[in-house]
C-alpha cells in the first residue's frame, strides 16, 4: 500500500486557475476549495488509494465526516485524510468521540468523558423534573401506591447516576429508568 495521504487548512477560493475555469464552465455556482499547499480539492482527491477510508477531521483532531469516496466530503475549513481499512474500529461511528491522528482512528477519551457528563446531567434533570412531579402529588396527598414505589426507584435512580464513575467513557453502562408499573 501507498503512504496514506493527509491534506490540511482547505479553504474557498476566488481565484481560480486556468484549469478550475475550465472545470467551471457556465456552472457559476460552483465553488473551489484549495488546501494549505494551495492545490485544489478537485485534485487532491485523486492523490487518495481506493480502498482506504476518507476522513474529515478539524483542526483539534475531531471526526466530523467519513467516506470511501473523497467526492462525498467537503472539505472547506477542514482536513482531508485517509485511513486503512484494517486500522478502521470495529465500532466507529458518528456522532461519537474518534480522532484523526497520525492517519488512524483512535477514541477521544476526554471528549466522551465530558460527553457522558452532558448526558448523565440531562438524564437527572429529566428524573428531578419526574420527582418533583411526584413529590407535589405525594405533598398533596393523593400519590397512588404505585407513583409512591416509583417515587423510590427515581430517587434511587438519581443517585446510581449522580455517583457514575464516567472514566469508562465512551464505555458507560447506563442504568435503566424506572417506568411506572400499572396497578391491579
Amino acid at each position: 500500500m501507498s503512504k496514506l495521504k493527509t491534506f490540511y487548512g482547505f479553504r474557498l477560493t476566488k481565484d481560480l486557475t486556468e484549469k478550475q475555469l475550465e472545470i467551471r464552465g457556465d456552472m457559476m455556482a460552483m465553488l473551489f476549495n484549495i488546501d494549505k499547499e494551495g492545490v485544489c480539492w478537485y485534485d487532491r482527491r485523486e492523490e487518495f488509494a481506493e480502498d482506504t477510508l476518507k476522513v474529515k477531521f478539524m483542526d483539534d483532531g475531531v471526526i466530523v465526516s467519513y467516506d470511501m469516496k473523497p467526492y462525498n466530503l467537503y472539505p472547506e475549513g477542514a482536513n482531508i485524510g485517509e485511513v486503512s481499512l484494517e486500522d478502521v474500529p470495529a465500532d466507529f461511528k458518528l456522532p461519537g468521540y474518534w480522532l484523526f491522528k497520525d492517519n488512524k482512528i483512535v477514541v477521544d477519551f476526554e471528549g466522551a468523558k465530558i460527553g457522558a457528563e452532558r448526558f448523565r446531567d440531562r438524564k437527572m434533570s429529566t428524573v428531578t423534573e419526574q420527582i418533583n412531579q411526584l413529590v407535589a402529588a405525594e405533598e398533596d396527598g393523593d400519590i397512588t401506591p404505585a407513583e409512591d414505589v416509583l417515587l423510590a426507584k427515581l430517587r434511587s435512580y438519581r443517585s446510581t447516576l449522580r455517583r457514575m464513575p464516567l472514566d469508562a467513557a465512551p464505555n458507560v453502562k447506563w442504568p435503566d429508568l424506572p417506568v411506572l408499573e400499572e396497578e391491579e
